[in-house]
């Protein structure tokens, strides 16, 4: 049921948590985390009806109607705070992510660990963790479909905020350097050597601050994984 996206997420959560999936969709996260990780409880949100209905649906063939709370709302907004220890949002933009974290501190302040996978702004997501005090304690890399995925497990924790290299790579993958690294390096040089090669037609971005900078990142992240 589900895909090696989804497990790589379910991988990072504690056995035994009491866990929120927010933005559940079809609830397979919720399932899969109720029934193979033995879940205290698991509280499944989303936002429109339309998908807390047929998770609703997958719950209820499940037969886990009992045991997976699904409510209607926004973000983090459903839950109350000590309500669960572990908070999971996937599939969203790391944007997103960052301001359903921000605006919820008090669900935060008795949450224990966040298993988040951005689709995108993932450098961003990351230094707002930093920023807010979690630290990053593990990453993996998922490939789901022929695209790759990044999956971040954050705990409280008052650390340096990393390099502009390593919030790009991501501080555990350059450590641990898991299956897809290499992968993992390419899509984000070629991305920037793109848009250089987009600039590079103009003699006046070729020779603009923006250029520049993109420039330096391609060199520190080609010297980090050197």
């Amino acid at each position: 049921m589900l895909d090696n996206r989804l497990k790589a997420v379910a991988s990072f959560v504690p056995r035994g948590a009491r866990v929120a999936d927010i933005g559940t969709d079809h609830a397979y996260l919720a399932i899969y985390i109720q029934r193979e990780l033995g879940a205290k409880s698991v509280i499944a949100t989303d936002k429109n009806e339309g998908p807390l209905s047929a998770a609703r649906h997958a719950v209820a063939e499940a037969g886990l109607s009992d045991v997976i709370s699904l409510r209607l709302g926004d973000g983090l907004a459903p839950i109350e705070a000590g309500e669960i220890d572990t908070a999971c949002i996937a599939g969203m933009g790391g944007e997103l992510i960052a301001s359903i974290l921000e605006a919820a501190p008090d669900v935060l302040a008795k949450v224990k660990r966040l298993v988040l996978q951005p689709m995108s702004d993932v450098p961003r997501l990351r230094r707002w963790l930093y920023e807010n005090g979690w630290r990053i304690a593990d990453e993996t890399l998922a490939l789901a479909d022929g695209r790759l995925y990044e999956i971040i497990a954050a705990e409280h924790g008052d650390e340096p905020i990393p390099s502009g290299a390593a919030l790009e790579i991501g501080p555990v993958l350059m450590k641990k350097r898991p299956e897809y690294f290499e992968r993992h390096i390419d899509e984000i040089l070629s991305k920037k050597r793109r848009v250089l090669s987009g600039m590079a037609k103009s003699d006046a971005a070729r020779q603009s601050a923006k250029y520049k900078a993109i420039e330096n990142e391609i060199k520190k992240i080609e010297e980090a994984v050197s």
